[in-house]
């Protein structure tokens, strides 16, 4: 029964883990726009995190709030941060 539930445990792990990213752009703090592909996320994390590959670039990048002035999809409205 345990070795069971920890195969569960973990295929659910790994389908939260896995990464969607699409075209769009993130603006940092000094308003600057980053176009690049962000990590499509509508949980908790994008919350806490935006995670993006700029353009040219292989390898991901993450900015936490305060950090960005905000984020968006390319097809999606626009996404910000703002601190209250």
């Amino acid at each position: 029964m345990i070795p069971s539930f920890l195969l569960l445990f973990a295929a659910v792990y790994l389908i939260q883990a896995q990464s969607d990213f699409r075209s769009g752009c993130i603006i940092i703090s000094s308003q600057d726009t980053i176009f690049s592909q962000v990590d499509y996320r509508w949980d908790i994390r994008n919350i806490k995190v935006c995670s993006f590959i700029p353009e040219g670039q292989t390898t991901e990048e993450e900015y936490y709030p305060g950090y960005i002035y905000g984020y968006r999809y390319s097809d999606i409205p626009y996404l910000a941060y703002y601190r209250i």
